[in-house]
């Protein structure tokens, strides 16, 4: 474990530094907070607060920086629309080109949910809400078509490293950066999602971890959800 150094009021540790400059290089794989080498959790600092770092992009940030991603790589915009309308991870979006037939089915079925398979954190498949019935038709309608002109991919490269590390140099030229980093997509679909459990006669805590459970991340953390991720620019 590498040790801390403090110098004046700043304090830096060396492995930190190193995954900066490894993403100001764009080497942003590696820079990866979850990379197995440089994590948070590998550089023992995964008790790290996350709340009030992002919060959920805003509809007119979102649409400008989409415009910006499609005039540079329609497979990126694909990619982020998909991580914008269900709650993806920027993985999970990469690779949902395995399943997107399966979703195009799934919602022509008028099922509630579709499933994610691919790219999910521990491997662990899970059912994410369905919000908007028709703009999901279409962003899904669309990435098959981009992914049928582009080698069966959406964004066109050798490996899903290459992959994701193409697809957030690109957002976040566009702008997905600080507190609109990509994660901030995720955060927004969160937002819709509380709602629409609501809606549908949920309570507020059913909501939150029905919430949770769409994201991944178990009935268990519905409050950690609503604390961290259900926001607008700060507000729950």
């Amino acid at each position: 474990m590498g040790r801390w150094w403090r110098y004046k009021w700043i304090t830096f540790h060396p492995s930190l530094t190193i995954r900066a400059v490894l993403r100001l290089a764009g080497k942003t794989f590696m820079a990866d907070p979850e990379h197995e080498k440089l994590s948070n959790n590998a550089l023992g600092i995964s008790g790290a607060s996350r709340e009030g770092t992002k919060v959920a992009i805003p509809t007119d940030i979102y649409e400008s920086t989409l415009d910006k991603v499609r005039e540079i790589d329609r497979g990126a915009a694909a990619v982020m629309e998909l991580s914008r309308h269900l709650g993806l991870r920027t993985e999970e979006a990469i690779q949902s080109v395995k399943s997107l037939k399966t979703w195009q089915k799934s919602i022509l079925n008028q099922q509630g949910k579709i499933r994610v398979i691919f790219g999910t954190k521990g491997g662990r498949p899970r059912d994410t809400t369905i919000i908007n019935r028709d703009e999901l038709m279409r962003v899904v309608n669309n990435a098959i078509n981009i992914a049928s002109d582009n080698n069966g991919k959406l964004v066109d490269k050798a490996s899903i490293h290459l992959a994701i590390e193409r697809y957030r140099n690109i957002v976040r030229g566009a702008g997905l950066v600080g507190k609109y980093a990509p994660h901030s997509l995720r955060y927004a679909y969160s937002g819709d999602a509380l709602v629409h459990h609501i809606n549908n006669g949920f309570s507020q805590k059913e909501a939150e971890a029905l919430v949770s459970m769409d994201l991944g991340h178990g009935d268990g953390r519905g409050h950690y959800v609503a604390r961290v991720y259900i926001k607008v620019n700060g507000d729950i």
